[in-house]
This record gives structure tokens, sequence and C-alpha cells, in this order.
């Protein structure tokens, strides 16, 4: 008998609609499987319906239901239980204990570094990432590195000239280098991605202005991972608990960002206060369901937008290439 069974999605499917097409993100496999209205249209009977109410209510359409029945097993996105089954969905809703969860230093002699590295641990840093702009001063990159070393921080990324490549072959050998995870190193000749040493290599062409103002295709660069997935629903990605400091201390949410939010080298600067204040905050709410270019698009929860945003109108946002 099948009037006490019913088809179910699997917790880690996700449907997701859009204005022309639709999904289902499978996260368990990190794949992507185009739907049509049809099937979110059956999809959707599945949690008050038992299956012999459906193949009733599909009764001219047999064949077809039966075979995108078989489609959708095959593909491990749906499956058979008993009206009793409890099969939990997973929180879309997201949270993290850290303040800052990605600190970019923007390296220079303008502000003492000291201002920079001392936030890491007030604001529970998971990842940091350390730009030279300019020429790589050693004694002060191995200095940071060992702060770092000892600090909340999980995971640390340079971002390096090309042409100092070789200045960082006696920084590899110290301990405190291995919280440096990646390099990235512009204006090569070269596009290359290589590991040594444990390290992962970016050689980039791109100048480091060019770097900087540098957006993501984020119509071809998706990111399917189901944490990510999470995060994209209640935040945007790229801003949520994002600090940059600027070559000249400026606080801000990214360096390629105009507006400022006071200089690490003020002594009477809050810094929690200032990223907890509604101002910093303001693009981290901004999610891909307030983002015009891209609110009905079925992949936009696996978007990552790096663009400069602005609001337009009723809370939602365009964005500006």
């Amino acid at each position: 008998m099948t009037n006490n069974l019913y088809y179910f999605v699997f917790p880690y499917c996700f449907v997701v609609k859009g204005g022309a097409s639709s999904i289902i993100f499978n996260a368990q496999k990190g794949i992507i499987t185009y739907i049509t209205d049809s099937i979110v249209s059956l999809i959707n009977l599945f949690e008050d319906h038992c299956i012999s109410e459906i193949e009733e209510y599909y009764s001219d359409q047999s064949e077809l239901l039966q075979e995108t029945i078989s489609y959708l097993k095959g593909k491990g996105i749906i499956g058979i239980k008993q009206k009793t089954d409890i099969f939990p969905n997973i929180d879309l809703n997201y949270s993290s204990p850290e303040h800052i969860k990605h600190l970019v230093i923007e390296y220079s002699d303008h502000y003492d570094i000291n201002a920079a590295t001392s936030i890491i641990n007030k604001l529970l840093v998971k990842f940091v990432e350390i730009r030279f702009s300019e020429k790589i001063n050693i004694p002060e990159l191995r200095y940071m590195l060992s702060q770092i070393y000892k600090s909340t921080v999980k995971s640390a990324q340079l971002v390096v000239d090309y042409q100092q490549r070789d200045l960082l072959c006696n920084v590899y050998k110290s301990n405190e280098s291995d919280i440096v995870s990646s390099i990235i190193f512009y204006g090569s000749p070269f596009s290359k991605s290589e590991v040594y040493g444990g390290k992962c290599l970016h050689y980039v062409k791109s100048s480091y202005p060019e770097l900087i103002v540098f957006n993501n295709n984020y119509a071809k660069n998706c990111i399917f991972d189901l944490k990510y997935f999470i995060l994209s629903h209640s935040f945007n990605p790229y801003y949520y608990k994002r600090l940059c400091i600027d070559r000249l201390g400026c606080i801000k949410n990214c360096l390629k960002n105009e507006q400022t939010f006071g200089n690490i080298m003020d002594r009477n600067i809050d810094i929690l206060s200032i990223i907890n204040s509604s101002d910093f905050q303001y693009l981290w709410k901004c999610t891909c369901d307030r983002i015009i270019e891209i609110k009905d698009n079925p992949l936009r929860y696996n978007m990552y937008v790096t663009n400069n945003l602005r609001e337009v109108s009723n809370g939602f946002f365009s964005i500006i290439s």
C-alpha cells in the first residue's frame, strides 16, 4: 500500500526557484540539477500528499510521473519514507561567534602595523590577508606572522609582488610561516597555480592596483558548498564580517570602497563599536535576494559577488562594475 508512503527530498538537497529556470542544489555532492517548473510543482506535493494521492493526481500522465520519479531518485535527490519518519531540515539561519572573519591588512609605513595586528584577538579574527603594495619588509613580516601565529587566526594569505618572491625564502623556514596557507604573486609574467611547501601559490598577471579593483566573475565562478549556501541566505558572503585596513590606516569594508569608518591610529578608536555599528554592517545584510542583477537567478545562493554595491530603492541594490 502506498497511502502511508511519501516521497521526500533529502535534507541536503535544496530547490531554488529562479525567474526563468529552477535548480536543485545537492549540497552533499556539490552538484546542480536544472529542473522544470512542472517538477517543482510535483515536489511541492510531496509533504502533504502520499504516493497514492500523487499517482491519482497524475493518473493521465502516469508514465511521465514514473520517469520523473526515477530521474530524481537516480540523481540522489528524493527517497521514500513512511508518514511517521522524520528527516530534519537543515537550518538555513547562519551565525558565527567571531566579530570579524576576514581581516585585510594593506602594509605600509604610513601607520604602525602593531595597531592593525593588535585588534586580531579582540575581534576573534579567523583569516588574515596581508597585502604588500611596496617592497616587503622581511623583519616586519616575520614579526607580524609571529603575532598572527599566536592569535585566533586559523589561516593567513600573503599578497606580494612577483619580483620579490625570492625574499620570502627565509620566511618559509620559520615556524610562524605555517600559518600562511596561500600566497598571491601579482605582476607575474604568467598565470599559474601550484602547491609548494604546503602552500598554495597563485601567480597572476594583474598589477597591484588592478588586483584591488578586480571583481570575481560571479556568473561563472560559483561556490557549491553547504556552509556558503547557508551564509548566502542571511548575509552577503563577501562583505559579511570583513574588515580592511588600507595603506593609510583607514578602516573600510573593502579596500576598493571609498567610505571609511575611522583610522586605526586614532588612540580613542573603539574598534568593536565601529564594527557593531549599523553603518559598518550596512552591506552585510545585502543578500543575493536583494541584488537586482542576480535575485532571479537560481544560482544566486552560490554566487560570489565582490563588486561595489549601490542601493537603488526599497532595500534593493545594484552591482557597480
